[in-house]
């Protein structure tokens, strides 16, 4: 039996440290758009290749696979974004954020379906935010929009194929200190983070630790993470 990892936006940030931590394991595939450094010093790494794909731009399809082997699928990928009060915010921030969170899961999970269904064991994982459990803060409109709408398509996932053996869920990760939220006013950091950090690797071992635990429904739930450094 061999295990795959498939990943979107799977070399920098939560990405690299999820890729890291199931290339223990599995035999990896990342998927990123543009920092070739990043992927360079990831694929460094055994068990992991990078592939530079565009998910918003075409579908993404893993090599054929053995009935006894495993998939994972994490959508991660995320479009970069400042937050910026809701009255400024025009209709081409949301659709950068639908771009890669609604036509990036079509394009990453729906060329695997035929093989999530056929593999013994064959997970989907959506990497949403814990701004999508209970009211977001103010300037984050956009994003939370697109990642509502990930966790409805998880549930859909879950709907359609969990009666034929596909686990699906999705993991809303807290405040973490990333090369994205580092691009932020330094008083919305403080105020989205104060208290409640998050390390990718802590995220990561979590996501792992889901994706294997019995207890996990894997039905199309959301698991809220939350840490400290």
């Amino acid at each position: 039996m061999t295990k795959y990892l498939l990943i979107s936006g799977g070399t920098k940030g939560l990405g690299a440290a999820i890729s890291k931590r199931f290339s223990q394991e599995y035999l990896v595939t990342a998927l990123y758009r543009t920092d070739e450094q990043a992927a360079k010093m990831l694929q460094q790494r055994d068990k992991i290749r990078c592939v530079r794909h565009d998910i918003t731009l075409a579908p993404y399809a893993m090599p054929p696979m053995n009935s006894e082997d495993e998939l994972v699928v994490i959508h991660n990928a995320a479009a970069r974004f400042i937050p910026t009060p809701m009255h400024l915010s025009d209709l081409n921030q949301y659709r950068a954020q639908w771009d890669v969170a609604i036509g990036g899961a079509h394009n990453l999970i729906y060329p695997c379906l035929r093989q999530l269904v056929n593999v013994s064991r064959g997970t989907v994982i959506a990497v949403l935010t814990s701004a999508v459990v209970g009211l977001p803060p103010k300037g984050f409109a956009p994003y939370t929009s697109a990642k509502q709408a990930l966790k409805g398509f998880i549930e859909s996932v879950s709907v359609e194929f969990g009666g034929r053996g596909v686990r699906s869920f999705s993991v809303s990760p807290g405040f973490m200190d990333t090369e994205m939220t580092q691009a932020w006013d330094e008083r919305m950091r403080h105020s989205v983070g104060a208290g409640n950090i998050l390390t990718t690797e802590h995220a990561a071992d979590r996501i792992y630790q889901l994706a294997h635990e019995d207890s996990t429904k894997a039905a199309g739930e959301n698991y809220l993470l939350v840490g400290q450094i």
